[in-house]
C-alpha cells in the first residue's frame, strides 16, 4: 500500500465518520457491497449497509447492533 492510497483511505474514513455523526436518526435500510461500496439489490452475507439518510455506512456487525439499541431503546 502507497502513502497515496492511506491518505485516500483515511480521508474516506473521515468523510464517512462526518456524515454518520452529522444524523440525528439513521436508517440503514439499504445493503450495498462491502468493496465498491455500492448498492445492491438485496441483503448478502456481510454486506455493509448506507444510511438513506446521511448516506453514511457502517459493517453488518455495527447495524446489528444499532437495530438492537433501537428496540431496547424503543425507538420507532
Amino acid at each position: 500500500m502507497t502513502n497515496i492510497d492511506t491518505k485516500q483511505i483515511m480521508a474516506d474514513v473521515k468523510a464517512n465518520h462526518a456524515k454518520l455523526e452529522s444524523c440525528d436518526r439513521h436508517d440503514f435500510s439499504q445493503p450495498i457491497d462491502r468493496r465498491t461500496k455500492e448498492p445492491i439489490p438485496e441483503r448478502v452475507v456481510f454486506c455493509d449497509w448506507r444510511c438513506v439518510r446521511c448516506g453514511g455506512w457502517v459493517d453488518c456487525h455495527a447495524k446489528h447492533w444499532f437495530d438492537i439499541g433501537v428496540r431496547h431503546g424503543g425507538a420507532k
